[in-house]
């Protein structure tokens, strides 16, 4: 018997075949939606041309810097 895939909604999710299904269903959404995103801001085009900080990668591309490197929003506050 195999292991079962750790996804990182897994644990949401319930475990079992149901919940591994549709979590590596979810992570599949988010991984193309992040895809996608990229190729509309040029960014595999802009990687190729030559290398780059993220800094100028952001600036060039028209994007925020942060969410280009993947750092979380530091400054989200709650107002409930």
């Amino acid at each position: 018997m195999s292991e079962p895939r750790m996804t990182l909604h897994a644990k949401m999710l319930g475990h079992g075949a149901e919940g591994e299904q549709a979590s590596v269903i979810i992570e599949s959404l988010l991984m193309a939606q992040i895809a996608l995103v990229l190729a509309r801001l040029s960014v595999p085009d802009l990687i190729a041309a030559r290398p780059r900080p993220v800094a100028g990668l952001a600036a060039e591309a028209g994007a925020n810097e942060d969410a280009l490197a993947g750092r979380p929003a530091g400054r989200a506050t709650r107002s409930w």
